[in-house]
């Protein structure tokens, strides 16, 4: 009776334990870890925000101090001794401490507040890490990207206050600056147009005319480009010299200047605008100096039965060559035009030899008179009738021949003048030829069609 009574006092306990064992749980819950995270998941400063503070969160206590890594990635770059850049981190880069028993620390970021116009740049952070056991990176809000939106305004192009220049065609180094009022961290392209009664030598290119300026320099005419960090940039124009006497508006009696007109019209490249009150240059470009040939001859077309008709040709080699080698600079020689004919003789020549050739193209008048003057062209005037030169000279019908004659090779020189250190010489006496008046061919040369040289030779221009 004992054993048994002693039996079911050991099985209530047993089934007490076991109770208790079930009530309990079996034993302690590990405790969870603390989570580190971001306050947010963005945020948004202008360039002038100074010391930006982005929060790193603890949910919870702990009892030790906290390390917690990251890295940091963006378009914004970080400033690094000497080297410039667009912020800088406050203490190590890379780490911030959560002190125990603190639920929070900053990573504390400088702002870089320059004067360069910059396009909207990021600072990517990304908790990577943490010390000891008792935290871990949260799976939420554990990356934060950080906007710097610039304070500056995009560049603006303008030219300079000078807007308007004269000058003449000797001018051979003619710049327009254009300017930004703040330099750009990359290059603005700047487009522009050429207008006006001047002609470029892209333009005179493809019309096959002549030019009276070039755009010179590297790139593209149309195109300038301002490189990143710089302020000025200049559109360089090369004048040309040449064998036309030029009038800007030939409805006056005066010679009025040719004009080069740049207008400003495109710019791109960190927000670049052109500013519409400084977007227009005017260049002037006035006659420059020479001397100037008039043909001219007597007859009464009442009384003659055929029209007269001369031409003009200006024939031009190194000064001391032979006669042979020229090259016909200019002529005038109109059809159908009972005259006068006129050219012209730049003063950027320096040294160099002249022939004139007058040829009796038409008519049947003889003996036939004409004359040639020499005329000087300075500060947009021709000298008085009474210092002009004046020379005579007297065709027969053997004179006569059109552009072309089969079988004539030798160059016809009527007169002949020189040009030495910028002097003009007495030109010769008119010369008048056995027979014909004029040259058919001259070495590679081809009078049918001959052009005015677009600009002149470099070696006989004034350096």
């Amino acid at each position: 009776m004992k054993k048994a009574l002693l039996i079911l006092s050991s099985l209530g306990v047993l089934v007490t334990l076991v109770f208790v064992l079930i009530s309990c749980g079996g034993s302690d819950p590990k405790p969870s870890k603390a989570k580190v995270s971001f306050a947010s998941s963005s945020k948004t400063v202008q360039e002038s925000a100074g010391t930006v503070e982005v929060k790193v969160l603890l949910d919870k206590t702990v009892t030790t101090d906290l390390v917690v890594s990251y890295s940091l990635s963006g378009t914004a770059t970080q400033k690094a001794g000497i080297i410039t850049g667009d912020y800088s981190i406050t203490g190590d880069a890379g780490e911030v401490t959560i002190p125990k028993g603190e639920t929070s620390a900053s990573i504390e970021i400088s702002i870089v507040n320059d004067d360069i116009f910059e396009q909207d740049e990021t600072i990517d952070i990304t908790l990577s890490d943490v010390t000891g056991n008792e935290a871990q990176i949260s799976d939420t809000n554990n990356e934060i990207d950080i906007t710097i939106q610039s304070d500056d305004p995009g560049s603006v192009v303008s030219l300079t206050s000078t807007t308007t220049l004269t000058t003449d065609e000797t001018n051979r180094a003619v710049q327009v600056q254009v300017q930004l009022d703040n330099a750009s961290p990359e290059d603005i392209t700047i487009t522009y147009t050429l207008s006006g009664s001047a002609v470029d030598s892209v333009k005179a290119n493809a019309q096959q005319i002549n030019a009276d300026y070039a755009i010179q320099g590297g790139g593209t005419p149309g195109e300038l480009i301002i490189p990143a960090g710089e302020t000025t940039g200049s559109i360089r124009i090369k004048m040309y010299s040449d064998f036309e006497l030029e009038d800007g508006d030939t409805t006056t009696l005066a010679f009025d200047p040719e004009n080069i007109k740049i207008t400003l019209s495109a710019a791109s490249g960190n927000g670049a605008l052109i500013n519409s009150n400084k977007s227009i240059f005017n260049i002037n470009v006035n006659q420059e100096n020479g001397r100037a040939i008039l043909l001219e001859w007597n007859y009464d077309p009442k009384v003659d039965k055929d029209t007269v008709d001369m031409d003009l040709f200006l024939w031009l080699g190194d000064l001391g060559s032979n006669k042979s080698t020229f090259g016909i600079a200019t002529g005038s020689a109109n059809a159908g035009y009972d005259g006068p004919e006129f050219v012209f003789t730049p003063n950027a020549i320096q040294n160099a030899s002249f022939g004139v050739t007058y040829n009796y193209y038409e008519g049947n008048v003889e003996p036939m008179q004409f004359t040639s003057t020499f005329i000087d062209f300075t500060n947009l005037q021709f000298e008085s009738v009474s210092n002009r030169e004046v020379f005579t000279g007297t065709y027969t019908k053997i004179n006569r021949n059109p552009w072309y004659t089969s079988g004539l090779n030798t160059l016809i020189i009527e007169q002949t003048f020189n040009i030495t250190d910028g002097v003009y010489d007495t030109p010769s006496a008119i010369s008048t030829p056995s027979s014909k008046s004029r040259v058919a061919t001259n070495t590679s040369m081809n009078v049918q069609k001959f052009r005015t040289w677009k600009s002149i030779p470099r070696s006989l221009v004034r350096r």
